[in-house]
């Protein structure tokens, strides 16, 4: 009996310290994300949070579905510092990661896209600039791929999603 109990304890206890390792491994593969169709996490210093980069997320991110009325937005952003996103659940669906990084060199600021990073189907994009004026002039320049970049992946989730469904009949 405490054979078994340990043995599952044990079990337990690797799950979860690999579901929020900062390590991409083929275990966490598996894992489904987490959070709601619609929604884009950002993790970002306050400071940026409540600069001018915000308006330009807001008005490149949260673009207006057309035709619904009332007017439905393509994402709803959520913020997060760096701090409280390592203490929580790092296998959100859809992040931004926003960051001035002064060893930073190159003379335009980079947004790269990293896909399945803590779960299956996650997609991380970071942006990051030397200092905050190459940070907002990225975040201008790139915010309309970057919403297109995750629109796709949420299209093709919600696709995945209703494929696994072999229900063809109409009537």
């Amino acid at each position: 009996m405490t054979v078994r109990l340990s043995f599952a304890l044990l079990i337990s206890a690797l799950f979860f310290l690999q579901c929020e390792s900062s390590h991409r491994s083929t275990f966490t593969k598996g894992i489904s994300v987490t959070g709601k169709v619609g929604e884009i996490l950002v993790v970002c210093d306050n400071v940026i949070w409540n600069s001018e980069i915000k308006k330009y997320l807001d008005t490149g991110l949260t673009q207006w579905i057309m035709p619904y009325f009332p007017d439905v937005a393509t994402f709803q952003l959520i913020h997060k510092t760096p701090n409280h996103f390592t203490q929580g659940v790092k296998r959100y669906r859809n992040t931004l990661f926003l960051n001035i990084d002064p060893s930073y060199k190159k003379e335009k600021g980079s947004i790269v896209k990293r896909l399945d990073v803590w779960a299956k189907g996650q997609l991380v994009i970071d942006i990051k600039g030397k200092d905050y004026t190459q940070l907002l002039e990225t975040c201008k320049a790139g915010v309309l791929e970057v919403h297109e970049e995750f629109n796709t992946v949420e299209w093709l989730r919600i696709k995945t999603m209703f494929s696994r469904n072999k229900n063809n009949k109409v009537r």
